[in-house]
């Protein structure tokens, strides 16, 4: 035990004094900044997958349903439903847009869906006050349908 303060007292300059406090001053606003840009990354990516999401489950909606009019309904139903639901919330409101021209057995429906979500109440300096995701879904209309209207 002897050693051990002998040591410590050995190793310890009373230049030392405070400099705790120095890498405090130092260290703390860096962590902040990482933990903030960890936050604000988070939310991007989040807010981004939403959006995949979102456009996917439209399209696969549409793609069952029975007439164009009834898909252009799912679609945009569901879309919103999946953006809703995941506490995402567009600035401009979520655009979606629905492509049914070739809705016919066999055929495709394109569901596009188009989300601005703010980010200035987590954003730190360099990153932008907004940002734009956009997703595009192709699915395939069910082959055994029945097309009505």
């Amino acid at each position: 035990m002897k050693n051990i303060k002998n040591w410590i007292q050995v190793t310890r300059d009373d230049n030392e004094i405070g400099s705790f406090t120095a890498e405090l001053v130092v260290l703390v606003p860096i962590i902040m900044a990482f933990a903030l840009m960890l936050v604000t990354f988070a939310r991007i990516e989040r807010a981004r997958s939403v959006v995949l999401d979102s456009a996917r489950a439209g399209a696969e909606t549409a793609s069952i349903l029975s007439s164009p009019q009834s898909a252009v309904f799912g679609a945009t139903e569901a879309s919103s439903y999946i953006i809703m639901r995941h506490n995402v919330t567009c600035t401009n409101s979520s655009s979606v847009a629905v492509d049914v021209s070739s809705f016919e057995p066999g055929g495709w429906v394109s569901v596009t869906v188009v989300c601005n979500v703010r980010l200035s109440d987590v954003s730190f300096p360099g990153v932008p006050g907004s940002i734009t995701f956009s997703s595009t879904e192709l699915t395939p209309v069910d082959p055994y349908v029945s097309i009505h209207g």
